[in-house]
């Protein structure tokens, strides 16, 4: 068995799944990330898209969420010194990079939107991805400053 921290290097992030008590979902945070797979809600995907390996994130549209959050999601969380700490990003210090490869294979059928990634800092998101139909945006500050692709 393949897991996902063979994949991706998972020393400094936590995994947050839609399970558990509502407003309280699980987290999995090292050491035992790196020895686990939940299939299909995060596991590897061998063989998809031309022999690529990937890791496969899903979440049922009927999952608990996060504190804050309306939508349920599985997700990583940046930590920091071996996932012990949250690590926040500043837009005022400093450059950071988030890079994101990934194929968004299904949406909601009631509300057909998703987010893609999101950057923290140490009290709310500052930038995220958003997918809405078919119109891939960047957001800030709750507002979309750039569309990406609208197919």
């Amino acid at each position: 068995m393949k897991y996902p921290s063979q994949v991706l290097d998972l020393t400094d992030w936590k995994l947050t799944l839609p399970f558990g008590e509502e407003k309280s979902p699980k987290e999995i945070k090292q050491p035992t990330l790196t020895n686990y797979d939940l299939n299909p809600w995060f596991t590897v995907n061998s063989n998809y898209n031309n022999n690529v390996t990937t890791v496969r994130f899903r979440a049922p549209i009927t999952g608990v969420t996060t504190k804050g959050s309306n939508f349920p999601r599985t997700e990583l969380r940046e930590m920091k010194d071996n996932g012990k700490t949250r690590a926040s990003w500043s837009s005022m210090i400093g450059t950071h990079k988030m890079f994101i490869q990934q194929s968004i294979t299904a949406l909601p059928f009631k509300r057909k939107h998703i987010v893609a990634g999101q950057i923290h800092d140490d009290s709310k998101y500052i930038i995220f991805i958003r997918l809405e139909e078919n119109k891939l945006f960047i957001c800030a500050n709750g507002e979309k400053v750039k569309m990406l692709t609208s197919n």
